[in-house]
């Protein structure tokens, strides 16, 4: 049995106990409630900002673009497209000196094409030029010859060696239409000579042998050289049409176009030569280079034969050269001369110490006067006498 006192003592821890807990619920219940039952937040007096449009992301310049494209283009080798492109841009950024390193790349390669007489793929490089450096002519003699079949080979038969130089550098031919010299070895460097005798008579055999053989023993030009027996002085433009095929049919067969020409008449050969570089120049887009002349004569007296001075103009828009080997005291105040020089054209006199007419030919293969206008030599020095012509000479 508990004691009385002991049992008031459990009573009141009793209490005191149950007075903590109420007391405890009183105080966590609010704080619980509002916990598990958060109250709705309050309507704002103010209306909220709208939410921002999403930022449209940039449009980009088409002309960079154009101008990337056409990076690509000209980085994979496709000049023709890259130039059409820069070209389009107009000024935009660097494109007009982009577009001139491309149209440079693109002639570069036609050239390279060209002197291999790969004429199909020099036309393509050539074409988007335009007027760009001389690419117009290149593309006009292109389209002209791409489909060339040689149809002069015949002339050739019965085509026989004339002369086997000892030093073996190429070999002197002799056909029905005259002598060819062809080179062991051509390359891009290889230019064209023509060549024509003097004197006026048709079907006569008129060229110097022995002096052309002479010239190809001493100096084995690195050109396609072509000795005609005749000048077709009486025919002057038909003789100088079948010259050409002649020498273009050589000129296939060593896979070589006629880049660097010069022409060279003795006499009545001239005239002849005078035409022909006229003619290549109008129908052929080829400029000649030079033009040689053998004493043509102390009068130059055959004027219906020479190029009037309308033509004379067109041939110095050419940029050709006119070397007249004459006889000393050569007056150059004369009509003809002085034509040559209105005209615009860039006339040296030479003057031979030896004047003989004949002579001055003989001379001029023996000492390579045909090779110096090749740029393969120097003029000899105690023979000639090279003075550059002007329209104030008078001829005193």
């Amino acid at each position: 049995e508990v004691p009385v006192k002991e049992k008031k003592r459990l009573e009141r821890l009793l209490r005191a106990v149950l007075l903590l807990s109420l007391l405890s619920l009183a105080i966590l219940t609010p704080f619980w409630w509002r916990q598990t039952h958060p109250r709705p937040a309050a309507a704002s007096a103010e209306t909220p900002a709208p939410t921002p449009a999403p930022t449209p992301e940039a449009t980009p310049d088409p002309r960079e673009l154009l101008y990337r494209e056409a990076e690509e283009a000209a980085g994979a080798g496709l000049y023709v497209e890259a130039l059409a492109h820069w070209t389009e841009l107009a000024g935009y950024a660097d494109s007009a000196a982009r577009a001139e390193e491309c149209r440079e790349r693109l002639y570069e390669a036609g050239t390279d094409c060209l002197l291999r007489r790969e004429l199909v793929n020099a036309a393509s490089f050539f074409r988007p030029l335009g007027d760009y450096r001389d690419a117009l002519r290149w593309l006009r003699y292109c389209d002209r010859h791409m489909a060339d079949t040689p149809t002069d080979r015949d002339l050739r038969n019965p085509a026989r060696v004339y002369f086997d130089p000892p030093h073996g550098q190429g070999r002197l031919y002799s056909c029905s239409v005259g002598l060819y010299y062809l080179p062991n070895e051509v390359g891009p460097e290889t230019q064209t000579l023509l060549y024509y005798p003097g004197g006026a008579s048709t079907g006569e055999i008129m060229l110097d042998f022995g002096a052309v053989a002479e010239y190809i023993r001493n100096f084995a030009p690195d050109a396609v050289c072509f000795f005609a027996y005749e000048n077709g002085f009486r025919l002057i433009d038909e003789h100088n049409r079948a010259s050409w095929r002649f020498v273009e049919t050589l000129l296939q067969d060593c896979s070589l176009v006629p880049h660097e020409i010069v022409l060279a008449g003795t006499s009545n050969g001239f005239y002849s030569v005078e035409h022909l570089a006229l003619t290549l120049f109008e129908e052929e887009g080829l400029p000649v280079r030079t033009v040689l002349s053998f004493d043509t004569g102390e009068d130059w007296g055959e004027r219906q034969k020479l190029l009037n001075e309308e033509e004379l103009a067109r041939l110095a828009q050419a940029g050709t050269r006119l070397e007249l080997f004459e006889q000393r005291r050569f007056k150059t105040g004369r009509d003809v001369i002085q034509e040559l020089l209105r005209a615009g054209l860039a006339v040296d006199l030479i003057e031979c110490d030896n004047g003989d007419h004949e002579i001055i030919t003989k001379y001029a293969f023996r000492l390579g006067a045909l090779s110096w206008a090749l740029g393969e030599c120097e003029l000899n020095a105690q023979q000639y006498v090279l003075t550059p012509l002007a329209l104030e000479d008078s001829g005193q």
